[in-house]
């Protein structure tokens, strides 16, 4: 986990290094302040010369300013690094998403990625800060100091190195090994409210349907008492060890304060150096004093670690692929998929098998089939986002896997069957599929779909848009994708169910409306409607992820095969005449 931490950190080393050094200066510079101060007041009692204290009287001035200075410059530094090494760790999670999502999204729940976001790199932010650097430079402060303390006596090297080591390292193994579970806990605790409250948001028209709300707001609560109960336990750790690690600095700076005082009795010390030699003790101890609380975040860090790198590419994840067809890709050959063969990497079966079809410039193709049968995720494999596929897909004679997914989406226009709209202008939602679109362009689009019987108001082309569309029903919401999807400039169109949630009169004018808008480009329809059918230049009929009829509309009714069960399901009215 470390490790994985530090070889993320690999660009910034001599910033860290430099940080270690200003950290461990600034506390020789408070070793320094304490001896000075002490040896000053001593060697005052005797009521010397000014000359004798005046080496003194610079060094206290001298280690005053150098010890703000070199806190000044070491924050500066670590805080730095500690920002540029979140900005690589958020790179680091971004990347990950986008060559691993919606790969394994079944894996990762939204909650799970927002809490890795967010929650799991703010915890990093202490591993710097209040981990890694000040375990260095503790050790770094520890060993200077015992050897300091041993020009002056063995018993003084023993006791300094036993106090360091206890306040410094044994305390903080003991914290980080029960800190531990406690971390672990903590984070799981926290993941589990978040979900519940997410999903309680999310579901709560339903569950007030169903009369359930009160009884899932009680499970709510005990959830968020159980997540209360860990951050107690949590905070009575960190509590406890920062309780041991004040009480063992004061021991040992009292019997530092004993063996000193025997020492100088025996005339083997001088007394001031035992007043000296006391402070340095004390002083000493700001390397290492907030070690043990800080070793039991590392239980923390360590469940965040584990969060995150549920993000890293695994054998069963997104294969990196190594684009090497730079040129601009025309359409003039088409789109050609040769034994497409598919599955998802949790599962055994196949999603697609023995897929062949052939999209050619002006061709309009309709995919039709059961729920479940393969067609949006044929669309998604075309798009780049599941290309561990098997077979071949070839784009205007280039390999699909050499063709970069953004030269892919270039051309490729899509209208998702679960539409998202940002938090933003509609003219400006827009814009993410044309930046040049301009508002009358949308209007003529909004008329095409029709939506032009919705007041000014409703519109809002250029005023606030309410996050998710949440101001216009199903229907309205599925044809503002459409609309947004027909002002991309590409040479394919993907549309994923572009007339569902519409009544049949309304789908079947917005279908023609469609076909019109794109009479000289291909497209894709993966519908459940079968308005027009007859001006598809092929159907496609998909069973359990496999092509089992395929054609041109009235020569697979006349087969009366699946497609002939299909379209009569559709149309009863005329299942008659079809029958005869």
């Amino acid at each position: 986990m470390i490790g994985w931490l530090i070889r993320l950190s690999k660009g910034y080393r001599w910033r860290i290094l430099l940080s270690i050094i200003l950290g461990s200066l600034t506390i020789f510079s408070s070793i320094g302040l304490f001896g000075t101060s002490a040896y000053l007041i001593s060697m005052a009692a005797y009521q010397p010369s000014i000359a004798v204290l005046q080496v003194a009287i610079v060094g206290v001035r001298f280690f005053g300013i150098s010890r703000a200075v070199f806190r000044y410059l070491e924050r500066l530094v670590s805080h730095s690094v500690n920002l540029k090494l979140l900005a690589s760790l958020r790179s680091w999670i971004y990347e990950n998403l986008l060559s691993k999502f919606p790969i394994r999204n079944e894996e990762l729940s939204n909650t799970d990625v927002l809490n890795v976001l967010i929650q799991s790199v703010d915890v990093l932010e202490n591993f710097y800060v209040r981990l890694f650097s000040p375990v260095v430079v503790a050790f770094i402060v520890s060993i200077s100091t015992a050897l300091f303390f041993g020009l002056y006596s063995l018993e003084l090297f023993l006791i300094i190195i036993f106090g360091l080591g206890l306040t410094g390292f044994l305390l903080p193994g003991l914290a980080e090994n029960m800190g531990k579970q406690a971390g672990f806990a903590l984070e799981k605790s926290r993941l589990v409210y978040k979900e519940e409250i997410a999903s309680f948001t999310e579901s709560y028209q339903e569950l007030s349907v169903l009369q359930a709300s009160d009884r899932i707001m009680d499970q709510i609560y005990l959830v968020e008492k159980n997540w209360a109960k860990q951050k107690n336990r949590h905070n009575f750790l960190q509590s406890l060890f920062s309780m041991l690690s004040f009480y063992s600095t004061q021991g040992v700076f009292l019997l530092v304060l004993v063996v000193a005082a025997g020492l100088v009795m025996n005339q083997s010390l001088d007394a001031v150096m035992m007043a000296v030699l006391s402070l340095i003790c004390l002083a000493s101890f700001e390397a290492v004093i907030n070690l043990p609380v800080s070793a039991q975040l590392l239980g923390d860090v360590r469940a965040a670690v584990n969060q995150i790198r549920k993000l890293e590419l695994s054998d069963n994840s997104k294969p990196v692929i190594k684009h090497t067809y730079e040129q601009p890709i025309s359409f003039s050959d088409g789109v050609k998929i040769k034994n497409l063969r598919f599955r998802y990497f949790s599962s055994a079966d196949d999603v697609l098998s023995d897929i062949n079809l052939q999209l050619s410039p002006g061709k309009k193709i309709a995919i039709v089939g059961e729920s479940g049968s393969g067609k949006s995720t044929l669309l998604n494999i075309l798009l780049g986002f599941y290309p561990d596929y098997e077979g071949e897909i070839f784009i205007n004679g280039a390999d699909g896997h050499q063709i970069s997914d953004h030269q892919k989406r270039d051309y490729f226009a899509y209208m998702s069957a679960n539409p998202y709209f940002f938090d933003t202008s509609l003219i400006q939602n827009f814009q993410l599929a044309n930046p040049n679109i301009e508002e009358n362009t949308v209007n003529h689009l909004l008329d095409q779909v029709g939506l032009t019987h919705l007041p000014e108001e409703r519109i809002q082309t250029v005023k606030e848009f309410l996050e998710g569309g949440v101001q216009f029903s199903a229907g309205e919401f599925q044809r503002l994708d459409l609309a947004r999807a027909l002002v991309r400039e590409a040479e394919v169109y993907l549309l994923d169910e572009p007339t569902a949630n519409l009544d049949p009169l309304l789908g079947k004018k917005i279908f023609r409306s469609i076909l019109n808008q794109l009479k000289e480009k291909s497209a894709i329809f993966v519908t459940h409607q079968y308005f027009y059918m007859d001006h598809f230049d092929e159907i496609i009929v998909l069973y359990k992820g496999k092509i089992i009829e395929q054609g041109k509309h009235q020569a697979l009714l006349d087969r009366k095969g699946y497609y002939f069960q299909l379209y009569r399901a559709h149309f009863p009215e005329i299942s008659h005449n079809l029958s005869h």
